[in-house]
């Protein structure tokens, strides 16, 4: 495998994905699998051709629908505007996207059976179910609670009581896009920059295991 071969499949790639930065993000499995194989079949010296592969397409025009994440500033005046016009469960779905980092989705699709509160470390199992399905394979994972985090899972879990989904009103089949549009309104009303969404709040360190 030549240096050429690796660039042939990532502009092969360019051609039919929008975004050089999603091209990259399939290219890691590739890579990953070339590495994997170079270790089993012991090929030392074998150099992994789609490292460090430069996958930019400088031809095309900046993806001006690219989201950005919060500034220190919007996520302070955000969260005193979620905190004070929200409803409850909304509130607490704000405060586990701050303090986990994980997508809306995740968790709004949260059953009450995945909110870990007694474990030696109390965490959130982002597993796949029938009312939620995780994006990918390696989506699948235990997100550790903490500070204002735990104490909004602890608020959810005895608001939900006997219920499956610990975020009712949410936990279904497009319940994430019902509550990115539910907290967009209190994101617009604190935050002038529209690529600036509530997909991308999450301010702790994703450790995950």
């Amino acid at each position: 495998m030549k240096r050429a071969d690796a660039r042939a499949v990532a502009d092969a790639m360019l051609k039919e994905i929008p975004t050089a930065a999603t091209v990259d993000r399939y290219l890691n499995v590739v890579r990953a699998i070339v590495a994997h194989g170079i270790r089993e079949f012991d090929l030392a010296g074998t150099k992994n051709q789609f490292e460090k592969l430069d996958v930019a397409d400088s031809s095309r025009e900046p993806d001006k629908r690219k989201r950005l994440p919060f500034t220190p500033e919007q996520l302070v005046a955000t969260r005193e505007r979620v905190l004070d016009r929200a409803a409850i469960d909304l509130q607490q779905i704000w405060r586990l996207l701050e303090g986990t980092g994980c997508r809306l989705s995740e968790i709004t699709g949260l059953r009450v059976s995945d909110v870990m509160l007694e474990a030696q470390y109390p965490h959130i199992d982002v597993e796949w179910h029938d009312e939620r399905r995780v994006k990918t394979e390696v989506s699948r994972r235990k997100v550790p609670l903490i500070g204002d985090a735990l104490q909004a899972a602890r608020e959810a879990v005895e608001a939900a009581g006997n219920r499956k989904m610990l975020f009712a009103r949410y936990g279904h089949e497009g319940g994430g896009d019902k509550a990115s549009a539910a907290l967009g309104k209190h994101v617009r009303a604190a935050v002038t920059d529209r690529k600036v969404t509530p997909i991308h709040c999450g301010t702790a360190w994703k450790i995950c295991w």
